[in-house]
């Protein structure tokens, strides 16, 4: 569809992944249990006054305009941004999803 190899296609994913991974981990909140839930949602609850809430869909991350097809990360907003869609806490904080 856009001329690009399934070979460099998953080279490419591949090499996301892996800086995802590395630069997020950090980010990432402890795995879910119970308590931790409870804790959560008590936090979200201190901080936005919204009862039984423990985690919230974010998607936009703001980056560096690329060098090819700029228009396709561009942003009403004035500023370039790709979606990746993670759950975080109330600190802003990604889960981790392997529980």
């Amino acid at each position: 569809m856009y001329g690009v190899a399934k070979s460099i296609t998953f080279i490419i994913v591949r090499d996301f992944c892996v800086a995802i991974r590395k630069h997020l981990q950090p980010l990432m909140i402890e795995k879910l249990t119970s308590s931790s839930i409870r804790r959560m949602a008590n936090e979200f609850e201190k901080l936005q006054n919204i009862p039984y809430v423990f985690g919230v869909v974010y998607g936009n991350v703001l980056i560096i305009a690329p060098p090819i097809d700029q228009a396709s990360y561009y942003c009403r907003n004035v500023f370039y941004l790709i979606l990746l869609q993670g759950v975080i806490d109330a600190k802003c904080k990604f889960w981790d999803y392997n529980f």
